[in-house]
């Protein structure tokens, strides 16, 4: 929020590589020095300030539904390899998700993109998981494909396969979500 049109219509592409010496760190440590010394090349470079606002906006939980979960959880993923993303597709007429050593909250994440508004993992499971969520819109009567694309029918069918396929129910509520508020961004310098 908070962005100036040319930051929203401009894309850069930035390289960085560690200082000579870093040290090797437990991935956790690894990504907050990241996130730190990218932090710091932001506002280096683009004089950029940020601050965090929370709002009480519209969200659904991810919740496990009555007769529980039917995921079969898989072994944890072996260091160095991370948790498993969740991969999606979605066309005009149909949807996918697959995850590959995921969590719930990286399912919860993923279903953010697609519902369009927060998704709260409050299934408690604290596993890894494979999952292949799979979902089409009906044809319809007169052949046209439905309009927008995904949309509401395409949501509502994600909804209830969750809860048909894996025993996961999406439930709308309200609560607190996070958002980046930009104070001050500048073209960035040159190197």
């Amino acid at each position: 929020m908070g962005l100036p049109n040319w930051a929203k219509n401009q894309a850069y592409a930035v390289a960085s590589k560690p200082a000579e010496g870093f040290p090797s760190l437990p991935p956790e440590e690894n990504k907050e020095q990241v996130r730190l010394m990218m932090r710091a090349m932001l506002g280096d470079r683009f004089h950029l300030r940020v601050h965090a606002e929370t709002r009480q906006e519209p969200l659904f939980k991810l919740e496990v539904a009555r007769g529980g979960v039917r995921i079969k959880e898989v072994d944890p993923p072996v260091f160095p390899a991370k948790e498993g993303y969740v991969g999606a597709a979605m066309g005009d007429r149909e949807g996918r998700l697959i995850g590959k050593k995921s969590t719930m909250s990286g399912l919860a994440a993923a279903l953010s993109t697609f519902l369009e508004r927060s998704v709260v993992d409050q299934t408690g499971l604290k596993g890894y998981y494979d999952f292949d969520v799979r979902w089409s819109v009906p044809e319809a009567p007169n052949g046209q494909t439905p309009s927008p694309r995904f949309g509401a029918e395409g949501a509502g069918l994600l909804i209830t396969n969750l809860q048909s396929q894996f025993g996961l129910r999406l439930t709308k509520t309200a609560g607190p979500v996070k958002y980046w508020v930009v104070d001050h961004v500048d073209p960035p310098t040159d190197n």
